[in-house]
């Protein structure tokens, strides 16, 4: 579920064409030196927080807290990064799965603390089911018989019994 979930999160965040990099979150502006070289506008995709409660049959509901991290190389002064956040923002607030509840932006960080990277984190919280942990061998259909006892007798007044619509 977790990687489906990635995989329809950064499918939405690539249907933005001021996006130029979308990828799992793992500090790599922090380790810019160190990492792969990147395009910017990017943005990283962190899974901050899953809590799981047991459902039936060993389905379970996962309450989800993801970090959008937008991330901007700016030298210069330049608003128009906030008309970017603005525009992931409206791509993922409210937009949902048929696994996951439609997202909601809970609250937004700026993030200022790096050499001429400038980040924003956008949080997100859904709600997900994981059919995954379903062990569906080890499941077992009870067939038990069931017995009608019928207390009254049968008052049939017309013969003729119809099977069909009655035409």
């Amino acid at each position: 579920m977790n990687k489906q979930l990635f995989i329809d999160l950064r499918d939405r965040l690539r249907t933005s064409n001021e996006i130029k990099h979308v990828a799992l979150f793992n500090s790599q502006y922090t380790h810019e030196k160190e990492e792969k070289v990147f395009q910017f506008p990017a943005t990283f995709v962190e899974f901050s927080r899953m809590d799981y409660r047991s459902e039936s049959y060993g389905v379970e509901k996962v309450d989800i807290e993801i970090t959008i991290h937008v991330c901007f190389r700016q030298l210069v002064e330049d608003l128009s990064f906030m008309d970017i956040i603005q525009n992931v923002s409206y791509l993922l607030h409210k937009w949902g799965g048929t696994y996951f509840s439609p997202l909601q932006r809970v609250s937004e960080e700026q993030d200022s603390d790096h050499d001429n990277v400038f980040v924003w984190k956008l949080v997100f919280k859904t709600t997900a089911t994981d059919e995954n942990s379903v062990n569906t061998k080890a499941l077992t259909l009870i067939n038990t018989p069931r017995t009608l006892e019928v207390l009254k007798d049968l008052d049939i007044d017309n013969n003729i019994i119809r099977t069909g619509d009655g035409q």
